[in-house]
């Protein structure tokens, strides 16, 4: 599940996704009623064939794209996402470059959305979790005020993220996401595994298995040869 906040608080390209639900309605009414009017054969013909494109596409998509955590979408093939933008507590600008070597766990969340509070404290439990290992998790708080964070921090006890802000929404921009939470496997060289959109609980057994599957590999060591 996904939440997109109350309205004064979502950022612009959020609001779009009602706008845009609102002509999806009426363009099923509308569909609807020409249905209707269609002769008797036909009509069940056009019912039947919506009704097994509905059966068959799930089923293809599914084997394309899900991964092995409910709601996980494999990016085939993977690829390096855009260049997003954030800051941390003392103002300076980041990017997922200074993440670079390590294995990601990218999730873009707000203090408005009721899955994200649900899900930051397993977000927190999977970082110290895979304490020590080439991973972390890159929590970049979307609200448009960014003063909200350290207090929200603070109130639901999340010790282990570090904190980072993006007030002007650069990354939900560039990533083109449909509501928050949504998260992002990046791996150590920038490169996107996959996306999952909704909350999850990320220190579950089955998904520190799975990330721990795309860890970077240790560097080999390097043997001195005499001269």
């Amino acid at each position: 599940m996904t939440a997109a906040g109350d309205a004064e608080k979502r950022p612009p390209h959020i609001v779009l996704v009602f706008w845009e639900l609102d002509l999806t309605l009426t363009f099923v009414k509308g569909f609807c009623a020409m249905i209707l009017f269609m002769p008797k054969s036909f009509r069940i013909l056009l019912l039947a064939a919506i009704a097994a494109i509905m059966i068959v596409l799930p089923s293809f998509a599914g084997a394309q794209d899900r991964g092995p955590i409910p709601g996980l979408l494999m990016k085939q093939p993977p690829q390096k996402p855009s260049v997003i933008v954030f800051h941390d507590t003392d103002g300076k600008q980041l990017s997922l470059r200074n993440f670079r070597g390590k294995l990601l766990l990218v999730n873009l969340w707000a203090t408005w959305c009721v899955p994200c509070v649900k899900e930051m404290p397993s977000l927190s439990r999977l970082k110290a979790k895979m304490e020590g290992q080439n991973f972390d998790v890159i929590a970049i708080n979307e609200d448009r005020d960014d003063n909200l964070v350290e207090p929200f921090y603070d109130k639901l006890k999340i010790p282990n993220l570090a904190l980072y802000t993006d007030p002007l929404n650069n990354a939900t921009k560039s990533w083109d996401i449909p509501g928050l939470p949504a998260s992002f496997i990046i791996d150590e060289n920038g490169v996107e595994i996959a996306r999952l959109y909704g909350a999850t609980e990320w220190d579950s057994p089955q998904v520190i298995s799975f990330l721990q599957n795309y860890l970077p590999s240790p560097p080999l060591p390097i043997v001195k040869t005499g001269m």
